[in-house]
């Protein structure tokens, strides 16, 4: 009777020490760590040949092979999200296991904030006679007292008074605008940074728009398949917004310019309301010779020393051959 022979097949088999990683309750903007540890089970030589991570993700793989019997640490570093929100990240690792050639790992939790301020935004009404800011209110969630340590805002055009050494669970500023800057903004939206010693948090951030004194319509100007050396033709509207407004908007015009070397040139003016409405005739600086895109920022300087800026791109067709 004629034996068989049993042939020994030597495979990596990879075994994890969790599949999911959960981190519960997660403080907003925190930098956290996920560790997996990967163990080699099999009886040849484990080979990690890809990881696959999710946005926002840092993953650091400390060993792509592992011998029979080795493990290894698969780290993951993110940044949690500023607002409330389930976590759920993936890693997809791929390996030469024939049972487990792909494997998915995932991390848990929630973004759970312990401080909470009103309003998360807010707009400056730059054309008001008395320009008002509105109070900010931080509160603690989680009861901890804490201060207000610092105050900035973009271009400076806002400050608070507060006091570092004073902590509480509640804590309201009120800001005030700084109209010189204000006038002299050269943005249109900015940001408020309110640094605290609250244990979670460096500091906290809210958004603003300026309704500037002028509304420009349209806010930009766009053009396609314009004729290369030919006007552009295009109307603006200038309102207002001020309630002690003279409705003689177009004798506040001062200059009618582009930033950059192109051409502008002002064919009508009318007054309306408390606005006007502008004819412009526009060249693009430069011959093109080809499809181009042509950019450049328009500026209205008014003789009361504002400057209003609309951005303009012209898309330029291709010359005839």
């Amino acid at each position: 009777m004629e034996m068989q022979q049993v042939v020994r097949v030597d495979l990596p088999r990879i075994v994890v020490d969790k599949m999911t990683y959960d981190f519960a309750e997660v403080r907003p903007d925190s930098k956290k760590t996920a560790t997996f540890r990967l163990t080699n089970a099999g009886s040849s030589t484990l080979r990690i040949t890809d990881v696959q991570r999710c946005c926002g993700a840092v993953v650091k793989l400390e060993k792509k092979e592992l011998s029979p019997g080795e493990s290894g640490v698969l780290t993951t570093e993110f940044v949690a999200g500023s607002m409330p929100q389930a976590l759920n990240k993936k890693i997809r690792l791929l390996t030469n296991d024939p049972e487990k050639p792909q494997i998915e790992l995932a991390i848990t939790g929630k973004v759970v904030p312990t401080l909470a301020w009103t309003p998360p935004r807010f707009e400056i009404a730059a054309y008001q006679e008395i320009i008002t800011c509105p109070e900010i209110t931080i509160k603690s969630l989680d009861g901890k007292p804490f201060a207000v340590k610092g105050f900035s805002a973009t271009g400076a055009c806002l400050t608070a008074d507060f006091d570092p050494s004073h902590t509480a669970s509640e804590l309201t500023l009120k800001p005030q605008v700084d109209r010189a800057k204000l006038a002299a903004a050269e943005f249109s939206n900015g940001r408020v940074k309110i640094e605290v010693t609250h244990p979670d948090y460096e500091a906290i951030y809210l958004d603003f728009a300026i309704k500037p004194v002028f509304e420009i319509t349209p806010a930009r100007i766009f053009v396609v398949n314009a004729e290369p050396g030919r006007a552009v033709l295009r109307t603006l509207q200038v309102q207002d917004r001020r309630t002690t407004a003279s409705g003689d908007v177009a004798g506040q015009i001062e200059s009618v310019t582009f930033k950059d070397g192109g051409r502008v040139e002002v064919r009508g003016v009318t007054n309306g309301g408390k606005g006007c409405e502008m004819s412009l005739a526009i060249w693009p600086a430069g011959e093109q010779t080809r499809e181009s895109l042509w950019s450049d920022q328009l500026l209205i300087q008014m003789k009361e020393g504002r400057q209003l800026t609309i951005p303009v791109h012209v898309l330029l067709k291709s010359p005839p051959l």
